[in-house]
C-alpha cells in the first residue's frame, strides 16, 4: 500500500489533541505559520495533513482545514492514513455523512486492517444509517484485528445489550474489560448500563459508584448522573442538580442508546417522565 505506514497510524493522528491538552494553541499555531518549511507548494503531503487535524481541532477553521486534507490527498490519493482522516473528519466535523462514506470505503479499501478507521465507519452506519447487520459485520472485524482492545469489546457488547438484545454474550465482554482495565470509567459505565437493563441494580449501583471514584470526564459524568436520575430514586435530587449544572455548562455524552433507559424508568414509575426524556434528548445532543 503506498505511503502507509502503520507507526503514523498510531501516533499522528492524535498529536494536536496532545497540544490540546496542555494548552499549547498558541505555540502549536505558531510552529506551523511562521516555519520556513510551512508553504504550501513545498509543503510534504504527511505535514499538510497533519495541519488539517490542527486546524480543525484547535482554530476550529473547518473550510480551511478540508481545503488542507484535500491538498494532501492531491498529491498522494492512495494513502488509506489521510484519506481515513479525511473521512473521519467529514463525519465528526463537517457532518457530511453521504461524502464520509465514500472516503471511509477508499481508505478501508487500501489498508483493509485499520480498525480505528473501520471503528469510525460502523459509528457512521449505526447513526446514520442504522444499517445493524453491516455495523455487526464491521465490529466483528475489529475485534478479529485487535481482540484484546478494550474500546472494541465494549463498542461490540454495547451493540449486542442494545441492538441485538443478546445480554449474556454481552456481559461476558463487559466483564472480561472490567476485570482486566479496572481504572478506566467508561467501561465501568458501559457495564452500569448493562446491569440496569437486566435489572440488576445493586451491581449497577456499584459500577456507577466505581466509575465516579476514578474521576470521569463530565462527558461521562452527566452520563452516570443521568443513570441514577433514571433508576435510584434516593440519589434522584442530587443527580438532577448535577445533570442541569452539566448542561448548563454545554456538556453532552458520546453515550447512544439512553432511550432503553428512559422506557425501562418510566415503566417502573419514574414521577418526572417528560423531564427524563428531555435529559435523555440533550445529553446525547438530539
Amino acid at each position: 500500500m503506498k505511503n502507509f505506514k502503520v507507526k503514523e497510524n498510531k501516533k499522528l493522528g492524535y498529536y494536536a489533541f496532545i497540544f490540546k491538552r496542555l494548552g499549547q494553541k498558541d505555540l502549536i499555531n505558531e510552529s506551523f505559520v511562521f516555519s520556513t518549511s510551512f508553504n504550501s507548494n513545498k509543503l510534504s503531503q504527511g505535514k499538510m495533513g497533519e495541519f488539517a487535524i490542527f486546524t480543525a481541532d484547535l482554530l476550529k477553521d473547518n473550510d480551511k482545514a478540508e481545503k488542507y486534507f484535500l491538498q494532501a490527498l492531491e498529491r498522494d490519493n492512495e494513502n488509506a492514513y489521510w484519506l481515513g482522516n479525511f473521512a473521519i473528519f467529514l463525519h465528526f466535523y463537517k457532518k457530511d455523512f453521504k461524502k464520509a462514506e465514500i472516503y471511509y470505503k477508499k481508505s478501508i479499501k487500501i489498508y483493509p486492517d485499520d480498525a480505528f478507521v473501520k471503528f469510525n465507519y460502523a459509528h457512521l452506519l449505526l447513526f446514520q444509517k442504522s444499517d445493524y447487520d453491516s455495523v455487526e459485520k464491521i465490529l466483528r472485524d475489529i475485534l478479529s484485528l485487535e481482540p484484546q482492545n478494550p474500546k472494541y469489546k465494549c463498542a461490540y457488547a454495547a451493540f449486542l445489550f442494545k441492538i441485538r438484545k443478546k445480554f449474556s454474550l454481552a456481559e461476558t465482554l463487559c466483564k472480561e474489560v472490567v476485570e482486566k482495565y479496572d481504572k478506566n470509567p467508561y467501561w465501568m459505565s458501559t457495564y452500569a448500563q448493562l446491569k440496569i437493563l437486566k435489572g440488576e441494580a445493586k451491581e449497577a449501583r456499584k459500577l456507577i459508584q466505581k466509575a465516579f471514584d476514578l474521576n470521569p470526564p463530565d462527558e461521562l459524568a452527566v452520563e452516570l448522573w443521568f443513570y441514577l436520575y433514571a433508576h435510584f430514586e434516593d440519589a434522584r435530587l442530587e443527580a438532577e442538580l448535577k445533570i442541569q449544572e452539566l448542561i448548563n455548562k454545554g456538556v453532552k455524552s458520546m453515550v447512544w442508546g439512553l432511550q432503553q433507559n428512559v422506557v425501562v424508568a418510566i415503566f417502573a414509575g419514574h414521577p418526572f417522565p417528560q423531564k427524563l426524556e428531555e435529559y435523555a434528548k440533550v445529553i446525547m445532543g438530539s
